[in-house]
């Protein structure tokens, strides 16, 4: 698997604030959002995911209005 960083999401803002970094959203990207549900890991211990930097938005209150 690919050496990368994980970070932990404290708010959306920060979240997309640091995913705008990202060279492209489409896969490859550099810079991925990991959330419950995702086959990232799985794709990244095959290495056809190779992102730099993870983001955890497991935490976050996405679906709350």
């Amino acid at each position: 698997m690919h050496t990368f960083e994980f970070q932990r999401a404290e708010n959306v803002a920060s979240a997309t604030n640091t995913a705008a970094q990202a060279k492209t959203a489409q896969q490859g990207a550099d810079i991925r959002f990991v959330a419950g549900g995702t086959t990232l890991i799985d794709l990244m211990k095959l290495e056809v995911e190779t992102p730099n930097r993870l983001i955890d938005i497991n935490r976050l209150p996405l679906g709350k209005v």
